[in-house]
């Protein structure tokens, strides 16, 4: 069944374990996940008569790897959503990372094993060759655990033999206040700040200015705290909130949902669209602090275009003066609010 495999960009230790070891499955409908480009679902669709599903939890991912499978001419459906599509499949495989994020695992791990026939297989991988926790896990769900060590780390593999007898719910509320309001939030894993709060956004909710009528945009709504919280500020406020994670986005419709918000729209993408452009009064973000400030010049490029003349740009941040300097060319009247152990920058569309 296994056959030489080339792909455009070499796969991480614990997804080509999983393709080192496709000899061991049977079957011809697949449900993967990558940690790469989808070299794991490249792999499987060349078995033959393979149908073929990779899971992405990051639409920018996503995208990156359908233009490597386009140019490969591969029949791998690629989905990024919030869930596993509800069908059965013969095997599923989940390659991890040992500083991956346990209850997003746990997760995974729960669904893919619901998503299997009775008999399906599931294969999981670390790159963790000492690891003992995965092992738990799939021991948890399985009757019997095949455990493949190797220097690079270990695969797993288990039969589906019985439904699953409990499932457990990982899809967590939270609430906070905000001036008179009280604000539920509803979270799941993979999105950021799950089951809590983050100071940063807390932060960025205390000295935003939002007002009446505004037309409001969030750059990686997240969870939709921020999101939420905006829209109640003021009387007739809408906002548009994006966020590349698919949970993100599903989360943020729950809370306004369960809150009785109107005024909000979503989009699940890791850019914005001409559509956008020049479109709102206010801005708003919460930029996660990695890339060497990668980000941050994408979420004030972002946040630029999207802005009507004189609009304002308010983003939180550890780093202050970095954003002031790069805010320089395109923005006036800049200044910086401390807010518990963060700063918020603000400016306006020059």
């Amino acid at each position: 069944m296994k056959k030489k495999h080339v792909t455009v960009l070499a796969p991480r230790d614990s997804e080509q374990l999983l393709i080192d070891h496709i000899d061991q499955l049977n079957g011809h409908r697949f449900l993967c996940t990558t940690i790469g480009r989808a070299q794991l679902a490249s792999a499987l669709a060349e078995i033959p008569e393979a149908s073929v599903t990779c899971h992405f939890s990051d639409v920018y991912q996503a995208k990156a790897a359908q233009t490597i499978l386009d140019q490969q001419e591969n029949q791998i459906e690629i989905l990024c959503q919030p869930d596993f599509p509800e069908i059965e499949f013969d095997c599923v495989l989940f390659p991890f990372v040992k500083n991956g994020t346990t209850e997003l695992t746990r997760e995974f791990l729960q669904t893919g094993y619901q998503r299997l026939k009775l008999k399906g297989r599931m294969a999981a991988s670390t790159d963790n060759p000492k690891d003992q926790w995965l092992h738990g896990e799939m021991q948890s769900l399985f009757s019997k655990v095949t455990r493949i060590p190797s220097k690079n780390g270990v695969v797993y593999f288990g039969t589906k033999l019985t439904p699953l007898k409990k499932e457990k719910k990982f899809q967590a509320q939270y609430d906070f206040k905000d001036q008179d309001n009280i604000i539920h939030v509803v979270t799941r894993p993979g999105v950021f700040s799950h089951r809590q709060l983050d100071s940063g956004a807390r932060a960025l909710i205390k000295v935003m200015e939002i007002k009446e009528n505004d037309h409001v945009l969030e750059l990686g709504c997240g969870s939709g705290s921020v999101s939420l919280a905006a829209l109640l500020r003021a009387e007739n406020v809408s906002l548009h909130a994006v966020d590349s994670n698919p949970r993100a986005v599903q989360c943020t419709k729950l809370g306004a949902s369960l809150n009785g918000i109107s005024g909000l729209t979503t989009e699940l993408n890791d850019e914005i669209g001409e559509e956008l452009h020049s479109q709102f009064d206010v801005v708003l973000a919460n930029p996660p602090y990695y890339s060497q400030n990668q980000i941050g010049h994408i979420f004030l490029d972002s946040g630029y275009k999207a802005l009507k003349q004189k609009g304002r740009i308010q983003i939180v941040t550890r780093k202050p003066a970095w954003f002031e300097e790069a805010m320089e060319s395109r923005f006036f009247e800049i200044s910086s609010v401390k807010s518990g152990n963060y700063h918020v920058v603000s400016a306006k569309k020059k």
